[in-house]
């Protein structure tokens, strides 16, 4: 399944002929980045026995908040008062959006998840009958995704309020079909070209800059054989970066964008809500435009 993200050469046991690495792995995970081992040096986890002399160590660490919030559809997060009530009536998060309407226009084949985080998306992708393929940069979020899907991590730490969290349950069963884990740059994936049925981007575009962004949506479309489906959600932004009901639905940017990348626009969807637990105002709510798009 994975290929060597530098020459997109098949590898053996990990290695690459082409570009004589090779790529360990961290906790079974392969590590499948340029420079993997200067890599793990930097983002790893931290061991005294890789310091190099003048180079810090960039712990990444997990970018959601917690790892229950994501898998839960909104009116299911227990919230009282009148923001608890709002959530009462959304019955969908965008990735339930978008796995129910991808897998309805994807053929047959495998899925990928880029940027998957913690698997909200991989999840359901699997339950959508699909073999799925987890990429993220980050370590800490790829290893606990892992053990999240694969039922190994059954409760996790919360944030309840500033400086207080509380241990709760995972509310998932582990995934039953087939997952390929990799720590990996979406810019440069570590698989082949042509062959997948449906590539999911989920609120990553938001997070980079114009040419990161260029060259991710130019590795999804790139993997995708003919006919298949990308999905992409990504944020309504207001004015300073606030996510406001009246901005402006980012989509007609992409419209322009997709069709000069061969795609046409198959569903969308508006104003979704994405929640999210904060520390300091427990919930955020952000609007999301989800669209699903054809390859030829």
């Amino acid at each position: 399944m994975f290929v060597c993200p530098l020459t997109k050469t098949t590898l053996e046991e990990l290695y690459s002929n082409a570009a004589d690495t090779l790529y360990p792995t961290l906790d079974g995970i392969p590590v499948l980045v340029a420079e993997p081992e200067q890599f793990l040096r930097r983002h790893g986890p931290w061991d005294p026995r890789n310091g190099v002399a003048g180079q810090a160590q960039e712990i990444r660490g997990v970018w959601s908040p917690d790892a229950v919030t994501p898998f839960m559809a909104p009116d299911k997060l227990e919230v009282s008062g009148p923001f608890g009530d709002f959530l009462l009536d959304q019955k969908q998060t965008p990735d339930d959006w978008v796995a129910e309407t991808a897998a309805l226009h994807a053929p047959a084949g495998v899925a990928v998840d880029m940027g998957c985080g913690l698997g909200p998306m991989a999840l359901r992708m699997s339950a959508q009958g699909r073999d799925v393929v987890a990429l993220d940069i980050d370590p800490a979020t790829m290893l606990m995704c892992r053990d999240l899907l694969s039922g190994k991590l059954e409760a996790a730490w919360v944030p309840t309020h500033r400086r207080g969290c509380q241990l709760m349950h995972v509310p998932l069963q582990p995934v039953q079909r087939s997952i390929a884990y990799a720590i990996a740059d979406a810019a440069a994936p570590p698989l082949p070209e042509d062959m997948f049925a449906w590539v999911h981007l989920g609120l990553l575009l938001d997070e980079l800059p114009m040419d990161d962004l260029v060259k991710v949506l130019l590795s999804a479309v790139g993997l995708l054989a003919r006919g298949s489906v990308l999905s992409i959600t990504t944020s309504f932004d207001g004015p300073g970066g606030a996510h406001v009901p009246e901005a402006d639905s980012p989509e007609p940017e992409f419209r322009e964008v997709m069709g000069e990348l061969g795609l046409t626009l198959v569903e969308e969807a508006d104003k979704l809500p994405h929640i999210t637990r904060r520390w300091d105002r427990r919930f955020e709510v952000r609007l999301v435009h989800a669209s699903v798009w054809r390859v030829g």
